[in-house]
């Protein structure tokens, strides 16, 4: 079975490293360049795993992890990031995200979080939305 991922990120130079690294693992890639993009492609071809920054023009990386959880998508989200937050890591987690990674990134660990995602994502999501509910109605 091919893994599909969704790489959202608004960096061209990092976006195509990102593409070769996955492609090179053996993934079939989609690229978008911001949250708005990301939310059509996900409509068109449901890929497995997500992997955005969160800093992006339009729709940023958070905005698209409400819109999944909004819309009651099961695709893990992967983010990564060069300006990691505590305030935003809460967020995140509320929203269910799978994990966090810091750029620059080491490409093995990036892969591993990946296939992590591939292989558990849908029953973290299941599972944090159901822990997380409450939490989110309460503040």
């Amino acid at each position: 079975m091919v893994k599909k991922i969704l790489i959202v990120e608004d960096e061209v130079d990092l976006l195509a490293i990102l593409e070769i690294h996955f492609k090179n693992a053996g993934w079939q890639t989609q690229t978008a360049a911001n949250g708005r993009i990301a939310l059509q492609q996900i409509e068109h071809s449901r890929p497995d795993v997500i992997l955005s920054d969160i800093n992006m023009p339009e729709l940023d990386g958070m905005q698209l992890l409400q819109e999944l959880d909004r819309t009651g998508s099961e695709i893990p989200l992967v983010f990564i990031t060069g300006f990691r937050s505590l305030e935003k890591m809460k967020m995140a987690w509320r929203f269910c995200a799978f994990d966090f990674l810091d750029k620059p990134t080491n490409t093995k660990n990036m892969l591993q979080v990946m296939e992590n995602a591939y292989h558990y994502g849908k029953e973290y999501v299941q599972s944090a939305r159901k822990r997380f509910y409450r939490l989110r109605k309460v503040s």
